[in-house]
């Protein structure tokens, strides 16, 4: 500290921090949560800090970073600018050697704050995906590829606790490990769309087991920053891994459950299954679920005027565009004569709505030829967000009811 105050006076010294607010003011997405890290780093460098104790509370401001859910790359960007603009504020006849040394204490300064919220950063990571690991083993999940994921959350661990006592040992590699060899043996007996999936897994995977490598050859040399941003990007490869092990499972468990022949969709039956398999996700990341009704308006008109073959002509037709307007991970099933439900997982109902009006649009725009007749179709559509303190009883009934306002201001119609 005694480097900065020799060469750069108090005056200076709040000339540059009251710039540093503008800056933080304009490139952060939250000045006031900055604003006390601010006066933190304000206070350690004008302060008489001894030498030995530098590093100690440059991590202790690194841990408050991560207890504040503060950004990471944002609050190393007040100690890059506190760089620049001590060095731009340095005489201009210094020696140049003073000018490095300054260099290698802001990288220094860089260095220990980032090992300070490493630390913070595992502790907290370890605690939150043990509890997540956990919370998978209580459900029981019975699949082949949870029990692969739950396999990977633990080597994600693993390597958390290596980095806390800062001891490494062996990981499985790709080669060996026996998700790999499961996926590649897999391979051949999927159909396309999930093939596309498991390539998919494979990159991921492979990817999951060289950033743990790259990951100890970062920690090994103390290069605290590098560490942070691969160990970030290993924590998406899990969420990744585990969205696409839910995807996959998911095509892999609708075709064993029963479908409708006429239309190939999902029968009811199924669907209290699916609602508990998704709510179990949704409790663990906190997104969301929507429901749609689609009702085809005057059906019973369309069958007393053209018989009941134009009618499952149209019901055929129906399904056709809905599956083709959703997602692979979205649920289609005909829940009655002429009424179908999607269920719409990590989905708003303003996402949802978007969707309906797409469906409905389609439907709106499409001519289905029977015989010599030209029938022109349209639906109203209910739309509501899954609430999970609420049975499915209750939710079927409360987006039956947007369905019904559909039906009564007009038809051809979504309603939310």
């Amino acid at each position: 500290m005694n480097l900065i105050k020799k060469y750069i006076s108090d005056h200076k010294l709040d000339i540059i921090f009251h710039r540093l607010i503008f800056f933080i003011q304009k490139e952060t997405t939250n000045y006031e949560k900055y604003r006390p890290l601010i006066e933190d780093f304000k206070n350690f460098i004008k302060q008489d800090i001894p030498e030995n104790k530098i590093c100690e509370k440059l991590e202790d401001l690194g841990k408050i970073c991560v207890k504040q859910n503060l950004i990471y790359e944002e609050s190393l960007s007040i100690i890059d600018f506190l760089r620049l603009n001590t060095i731009a504020h340095l005489p201009n006849d210094l020696d140049l050697r003073i000018a490095k040394k300054f260099e290698r204490f802001f990288k220094f300064m860089e260095s220990c704050f980032s090992k300070g919220y490493l630390n913070e950063k595992i502790y907290r990571d370890y605690e939150n995906f043990k509890n997540f690991k956990k919370f998978l083993e209580e459900k029981n999940l019975d699949s082949e590829l949870f029990y692969y994921f739950n396999l990977h959350l633990e080597y994600y661990l693993q390597l958390l606790e290596c980095i806390k006592t800062k001891k490494f040992c062996l990981l499985k590699n790709t080669e060996y490990c026996e998700f790999g060899v499961w996926l590649r043996e897999r391979k051949s007996d999927l159909l396309k769309e999930e093939k596309h999936i498991v390539n998919d897994l494979l990159q991921y995977h492979e990817n999951f087991h060289k950033l743990i490598l790259l990951i100890e050859q970062a920690y090994n040399r103390k290069n605290y920053k590098k560490t942070i941003l691969l160990l970030r990007d290993l924590e998406n490869h899990v969420l990744w891994i585990g969205n696409k092990i839910s995807i996959l499972n998911n095509l892999l468990t609708l075709k064993k459950m029963s479908r409708d022949p006429l239309t190939d969709l999902l029968t009811r039956q199924n669907l209290e299954l699916i609602i508990e398999k998704q709510l179990d996700i949704v409790r663990v990341t906190g997104g969301k679920i929507s429901l749609m009704f689609i009702d085809i308006d005057n059906f019973k008109h369309i069958n007393d005027t053209y018989g009941h073959i134009a009618g499952d002509i149209v019901l055929k037709k129906i399904a056709q565009i809905i599956k083709s307007s959703i997602r692979k991970s979205d649920y289609a099933f005909r829940y009655g004569g002429e009424e179908f439900l999607v269920v719409l997982p990590f989905t708003s109902k303003d996402e949802a709505l978007l969707v309906a009006e797409k469906i409905r649009k389609k439907i709106e725009k499409t001519v289905i030829k029977y015989n010599k007749h030209l029938l022109k179709i349209t639906v109203s559509i209910g739309v509501s967000e899954y609430d999970p303190h609420k049975t499915l009883k209750e939710n079927l009934e409360i987006v039956d009811k947007k369905l019904y306002e559909a039906k009564r201001s007009g038809k051809n119609k979504v309603v939310i």
